[in-house]
């Protein structure tokens, strides 16, 4: 995510939302500073514009290994 901020040029906050967005999450944003509303409405701006790529997201997730799911407690 650092790597990919960099190369953009925008926020690691910025490429986490936007990667949730174009999933087709909606991820729950801490909003307590101005700081925070504002990297929420870039990652938005980003989102919409397209600029987080069908290769960014490989790029993202090339190196993630999903972890097994657990059977609940009973």
């Amino acid at each position: 995510v650092e790597e990919l901020a960099r190369k953009k040029k925008v926020s690691m906050a910025t490429i986490a939302i936007s990667w949730c967005l174009k999933k087709g999450v909606t991820p729950i944003v801490g909003l307590g500073s101005i700081e925070r509303v504002d990297q929420a409405a870039e990652a938005v701006a980003f989102a919409k514009a397209g600029l987080l790529t069908d290769e960014d997201v490989k790029f993202l997730e090339e190196l993630y290994i999903a972890k097994p799911v657990l059977p609940l407690a009973t």
